[in-house]
């Protein structure tokens, strides 16, 4: 009924039974109902024969299972580019804390009498740095991470 190899349909069966998740289970048995293909459900699970499934139910499964292998690929490499940004931070905290504190001038009762005008007082204006975009996620995702 369809024009796949045999190999094609082996390698399609492979992955199948490699999926982690059920809700993927139960979308690929949702395509399976739509197209009106013959299945048997026992105690085991459902079951249907790859070689007498329609080449457009077969396509849809194709591309749920490409759809999932993509997105596990994206979700690996999402997860390693945040240990590395982790790894990151936490090396640039640690080079802080390893860093010498200025001590800091004992103001005398002598120094409070002086006039003090605002020139001679240096403003310190921090401002955090402003996000936008994968950075603000990427960021966002390693404080989450640490409060943990």
């Amino acid at each position: 009924m369809n024009s796949l190899r045999i190999d094609d349909l082996e390698s399609i069966e492979d992955t199948i039974k490699s999926l982690k998740n059920n809700d993927e289970y139960i979308r690929i048995f949702s395509i399976i109902k739509e197209e009106n293909v013959r299945y048997t459900e026992n105690q085991n699970g459902i079951h249907f024969i790859l070689n007498n499934i329609p080449e457009s139910a077969l396509q849809k499964i194709v591309d749920f299972l490409n759809f999932i292998l993509d997105n596990r690929n994206k979700l690996s490499e999402r997860e390693v580019e945040l240990s590395n940004i982790s790894q990151q931070v936490d090396e640039i905290v640690e080079d802080d804390e390893d860093d010498e504190v200025m001590p800091v001038k004992q103001i005398e009762e002598s120094d409070t009498n002086e006039d003090i005008s605002s020139s001679t007082i240096p403003t310190l204006n921090h401002t955090k740095p402003v996000y936008k975009g994968t950075w603000k996620k990427i960021i966002k995702d390693i404080r989450i991470k640490n409060k943990k």
